[in-house]
């Protein structure tokens, strides 16, 4: 790929954006950083933690022509080398409505389509696109007939549809992550709905987790700028779906806790707390996570190819990784950060 140009990053202020922007700044590329008008500050704060400071463009992916003058929408448009979408799924509002993300799909893939320069888009969205599918689901696989637990998971899957029609004229890239982890506490406070759980969770003992961590997954994201698809678009699977098992997680964050909590701290009415903090509303359970889990098998066969073959970062979690997440979680509970 050429290195003029930029890459616009969207998804900010969420930890995925940042990192990413960050990764892809350490490595020299432009980038462009798309925030809403509503949090420059926040942006221009951010932004200037890093050496090679991201540009922000103000505007709004749920806006047409991202809320942008149109004179200043095609001199975008035409500094392009890259788009990478970059939201994470949130902890579910049930008071919330969700976001229609088939409208953001057809406003990124419109600028991409006007970008004469451009040579790669990058989507990231989940593995719960696999819905209530029992069997294995691959990189490949999407229209398998499943049902879906909530709207955001359907909506995840009809942006997924929407991109597939623009296969043959996009360098498009979806990457479908699992639950993302790490020591940030806006990620999913899974180590909290462990602890909050009590005796419900001998039910999910057994269930494997599908997860991607936070550092993984912006490495990744910010290699796949260089390699764009040669031929139509692909899908990657993101997701480390054999690393953890509820109750192999459990032993980790007890032990954890041990050298953490002091003794006659309640860390389930602490993880309740913290819970309650991160969802607004507190009624986020373990059950409620495990409904929003695929239950089919997710396949990476073909992206551990992919990556083997290209020299990219794999987004599997390290026994290193799983323990710092755990233990600045626990500290989080506690209250010592």
């Amino acid at each position: 790929m050429s290195d003029t140009g930029a890459s616009l990053v969207i998804g900010f202020p969420g930890e995925l954006a940042r990192r990413t922007s960050a990764e892809l700044a350490r490595r020299g590329q432009a980038v462009l950083l798309l925030v809403r008008p509503a949090i420059e500050a926040e942006a221009a704060t951010f932004a200037a933690t890093i050496a090679n400071r991201p540009r922000l463009v103000f505007g709004d992916l749920d806006h047409i022509d991202l809320g942008l003058p149109g004179s200043e929408y095609v001199a975008l448009a035409r500094e392009l080398k890259s788009i990478v979408l970059a939201e994470l799924p949130a902890a579910p509002r049930p008071e919330e409505k969700a976001p229609s993300g088939r409208d953001a799909i057809r406003e990124l893939l419109e600028l991409a389509r006007f970008a004469p320069a451009l040579a790669h888009v990058i989507v990231l969205s989940h593995v719960d696109v696999a819905g209530d599918f029992p069997g294995r689901f691959a990189e490949r696989d999407l229209d398998l007939g499943q049902r879906f637990h909530d709207q955001s998971q359907r909506e995840r899957y009809l942006a997924e549809r929407v991109c597939r029609r623009f296969n043959s004229e996009l360098p498009l890239t979806v990457v479908r992550g699992g639950w993302v982890v790490g020591p940030v506490p806006e990620l999913v406070p899974l180590v909290a709905l462990v602890l909050a759980a009590g005796n419900d969770l001998a039910r999910y003992a057994s269930r494997r987790l599908t997860l991607a961590g936070i550092d993984g997954l912006s490495r990744l994201i910010s290699a796949l700028v260089d390699h764009p698809p040669e031929h139509g678009g692909r899908v990657l699977h993101a997701a480390d779906p054999a690393l953890l098992q509820v109750d192999e997680l459990e032993l980790r964050i007890r032990a954890a806790a041990r050298n953490i909590a002091p003794g006659s701290f309640d860390l389930q009415a602490g993880a309740r707390r913290l819970l309650q903090r991160a969802t607004g509303n507190g009624q986020w359970s373990l059950r409620e996570f495990f409904q929003l889990l695929p239950v089919a098998r997710i396949e990476t066969a073909w992206t551990e190819r992919f990556i083997a073959d290209r020299g990219l970062s794999t987004v599997a979690l390290d026994p290193r990784e799983t323990d710092q997440w755990i233990e600045h979680a626990i500290e989080e509970i506690v209250g010592l950060r």
